[in-house]
């Protein structure tokens, strides 16, 4: 944001407050982040594969035992609550997926804003680019 639109300050305040909205309080995300600095830094603790097969279906899943999540992590206290309601294993593929689909709504409401924000200089910039491709296909023959 502060590279591209560092002078639109409506924006970036904007994308400041729904950071905060969305994500500052959010637990998933803030278990993430620290299980990020911790297979940085550190290793990650041992997981553990679960393989279903059926007659015409299968699952995979990666969980992590909570209580080596728990000894070994830097959790602030309400993280460590959240990692214990999982019981005795969090599935992490369960969890990065909960979090992709916040992310992805997070960068759809962004797109929004950015799109009904700049309409015409975006509109702009797809009638060139449609000109400059027709030429192109004009040129090579396509």
């Amino acid at each position: 944001m502060n590279k591209y639109f560092a002078d639109d300050s409506t924006l970036t305040v904007s994308y400041s407050d729904r950071v905060k909205a969305v994500f500052a309080a959010d637990l998933l995300a803030e278990f993430l982040k620290r299980l990020r600095n911790q297979l940085t830094h550190y290793k990650f603790p041992v997981a553990q594969s679960r393989l279903t097969m059926g007659a015409e279906s299968y699952s995979v899943r990666m969980v992590l035992p909570t209580s080596a999540l728990l000894a070994n992590g830097e959790w602030s206290s309400d993280v460590r609550e959240w990692i214990a309601s999982h019981g005795t294993e969090l599935d992490i593929f369960d969890a990065a997926d909960e979090y992709a689909i916040r992310a992805d709504q997070f960068d759809l409401w962004l797109a929004s804003q950015i799109r009904a924000k700049y309409a015409k200089d975006i509109l702009t910039y797809e009638q060139a680019r449609d000109e400059a491709v027709r030429r192109r296909r004009i040129a090579f023959g396509v």
